[in-house]
């Protein structure tokens, strides 16, 4: 099914820094065409379209660990290969790449993804870049779910109040994409904020922050007029973590313009996900993840409810299992890929970092073995 999403009208000024802290003129939205389920063909009519399954990775390591001497091998290459191709190999037909502002080794700052988008862009695959708005990141949740990634505002941009605050999201955002864009790079979807559970750039984006009850918006709509303004048909995501959780997805996009974004990210984490509590988003029921199969299922009921609540199609833009349990974990990994290929909600499927050794940077949840081979938790991108 194809799916059609509204984008937003207008220019903001480039130089906003240079506006006087005034706030960028509101775009007028577009008016939104219906998005209801294609009807089964009668004899002789063109069939439905098969809506597209972005089946991807995130590899934003890949350089880091060919710095320090790792090779990547497919299923049956005796030589090693570039990363990305091996990916190309594997099945996926999309990368997704983490930008951090001033990182301090380098990995992921700009030159670091362009350099990763060229490889994207040479072997014709989609390519999601995603903004982190900080100079750090934290691993993906560990067994607690209870610590979010990090949001510390950048050290360059520490002083600013929040008018000066947007204006840095939007001339960061732009400066990334342009340099991609001057490099012939196409750029599918931007996500604006990386597991923005409770915002972003703490405390002034803090989202449950009595103070600051609107500054979450802002910033996401400040980096989604800033991708636009250099992509104007790129898809614009917002992420958030626990993708089971329907009460926090119900919280938090009701926080959100609509019009600022296009497809609702999740991270999916089943191992991770055992053992924790949410509520229901309609009757507030109160649900104990028992195994990480009802974590995955959970998951893709809350993009069920997201698009009926929201009309917005879903996106499981992280997902990782246990390395060492390898037969276990591609069960899972199968389970998720069906669910992804049958649910008309769901647009794809991100792999975090399959790519990264047992036990590299301290995750477990990586999908390749220390001889650089790839272990059959990949072979349902195939």
């Amino acid at each position: 099914m194809k799916l059609k999403f509204m984008l937003l009208a207008g220019t903001l000024c480039i130089g906003l820094a240079a506006c006087g802290g005034d706030d960028p003129i509101e775009p007028t939205p577009e008016k939104e065409e219906p998005n209801d389920t294609l009807p089964t063909p009668k004899p002789g009519e063109d069939p439905v379209e098969v809506k597209e399954l972005a089946k991807g990775a995130d590899i934003s390591w890949c350089t880091q660990m060919e710095d320090k001497g790792q090779k990547f091998y497919g299923f049956a290459s005796r030589e090693p290969k570039e990363c990305t191709a091996v990916m190309q190999e594997l099945g996926c037909n999309a990368i997704r790449l983490r930008v951090l502002v001033n990182p301090a080794d380098g990995y992921c700052g700009k030159e670091d993804v362009l350099k990763k988008a060229i490889r994207v862009r040479d072997l014709g695959m989609d390519l999601m870049i995603d903004f982190y708005y900080s100079d750090t990141f934290d691993l993906p949740y560990s067994a607690t779910l209870s610590n979010p990634s990090s949001q510390a505002i950048p050290a360059e941009w520490a002083e600013h109040d929040y008018n000066q605050l947007r204006a840095d999201v939007y001339n960061h955002t732009m400066e990334v994409l342009k340099l991609l864009k001057e490099n012939d790079i196409n750029v599918k979807w931007v996500q604006i904020g990386n597991e923005t559970s409770n915002g972003l750039l703490y405390p002034i984006g803090q989202a449950d922050d009595n103070h600051y009850p609107t500054h979450y918006r802002g910033f996401i709509e400040m980096g989604a007029s800033a991708a636009r303004a250099v992509y104007p048909d790129v898809l614009i995501v917002v992420h958030l973590p626990n993708a089971y959780d329907q009460s926090l997805y119900k919280w938090n996009l009701r926080l959100l313009n609509s019009h600022s974004y296009d497809i609702v990210g999740m991270s999916l984490y089943p191992n991770a996900a055992k053992g924790q509590t949410y509520f229901t988003g309609d009757t507030n029921t109160s649900v104990t993840i028992q195994s990480e199969t009802q974590a995955i299922q959970d998951a893709f009921s809350n993009m069920d409810y997201v698009y009926k609540v929201f009309e917005k199609p879903c996106m499981i833009v992280e997902c990782g299992l246990q390395v060492h349990y390898e037969i276990a974990s591609t069960n899972y990994m199968n389970d998720i890929m069906a669910r992804a290929k049958e649910n008309v909600n769901c647009l794809g499927v991100f792999y975090w970092e399959p790519e990264s050794y047992e036990g590299w940077q301290g995750y477990d949840k990586g999908a390749f073995l220390e001889n650089g081979r790839p272990t059959q938790i990949l072979n349902s991108f195939e």
